[in-house]
C-alpha cells in the first residue's frame, strides 16, 4: 500500500482535497466586506501551511479519538447533530493544523518504529 509519510496515498488525497475545499472558503468568506479581514501575505501564508498540514492534523484526531472511543463503539446521534459536530471538527483541524499536525506526526512515527521493531523479531 502507497503510503506519504505513514498515511494511506487515498486518505491523504481526501483530507487534502477537503482542505484545499476549506482554504477556498475561508478566503472567499475573507474577501467579503462582513468579515472585516484584511487579506495580507501571512495570512495566506498560513491558510497554506493549514492545507498541507490539515490531513496529518486529521489523522491525529481520528487517532485519538480511536483510542478514546473504540471502533465497536456505537453512538446514536441526530443526523443534523452529527454533520454539524463533523463540520466544526473539521474546520477545528484545519484552523489548528500547525498545532495539531505534529501530534500525528509522532504518532504515524511512533507507529512506524513499533511496526519495525516487531517486524524484525
Amino acid at each position: 500500500m502507497k503510503t506519504i509519510l505513514g498515511l494511506n496515498i487515498r486518505v491523504y488525497i481526501q483530507h487534502f482535497l477537503f482542505g484545499i475545499v476549506i482554504f477556498i472558503a475561508v478566503y472567499i468568506f475573507a474577501l467579503t466586506p462582513i468579515s472585516g479581514i484584511k487579506i495580507n501575505v501571512p495570512l495566506l501564508l498560513n491558510f497554506s501551511i493549514n492545507t498541507l498540514l490539515y490531513p496529518f492534523s486529521r489523522y491525529a484526531y481520528e487517532a485519538i479519538l480511536n483510542y478514546i472511543f473504540s471502533e465497536k463503539t456505537a453512538i446514536w446521534v441526530n443526523i443534523k447533530l452529527f454533520m454539524i459536530i463533523k463540520f466544526f471538527t473539521i474546520l477545528l483541524c484545519w484552523g489548528l493544523a500547525i498545532i495539531i499536525a505534529p501530534i500525528g506526526l509522532i504518532i504515524i512515527l511512533i507507529n512506524f518504529l513499533i511496526n519495525k521493531t516487531t517486524s524484525n523479531k
